[in-house]
């Protein structure tokens, strides 16, 4: 997302399932239904808060120090960092990142991918 150009935003939101399968699973371990949204399934974070035996609040904290480990250059790491959120909707709490393409290309490991998903050594 970060490579396609100065300024183009993406986002990943965690607690959406994009196949009916999956939110099935998650419907499953929660006993709760999932909330329809054009072809996603919002799932929420609460079968990553069962599984993991933590709060929303611990969740978070958690997920914002495995980024940190991450080799990621540091202004998109910062980046990164500084627009995480969680949010809920319809009663279903969401993690967003955002990612946005800055002045210098993103890597990840000193590796960088391009559009069609290929590593390409740094």
């Amino acid at each position: 997302m970060a490579n396609q150009g100065k300024n183009h935003k993406g986002y990943v939101l965690i607690g959406v399932a994009d196949k009916e399968e999956d939110a099935a699973k998650i419907r499953h371990i929660t006993g709760k239904n999932n909330v329809i949204f054009k072809n996603f399934h919002i799932t929420g974070l609460e079968h990553d808060l069962i599984f993991s035996d933590k709060s929303l609040e611990d969740y978070f904290n958690f997920i914002v120090n495995q980024i940190k480990l991450q080799p990621i250059d540091e202004l998109y790491l910062n980046y990164i960092l500084e627009n995480i959120s969680i949010f809920i909707y319809r009663n279903k709490p969401l993690l967003k990142l955002e990612i946005k393409g800055l002045n210098n290309p993103a890597s990840y490991n000193e590796n960088f991918m391009n559009d069609m998903d290929l590593i390409l050594k740094s």
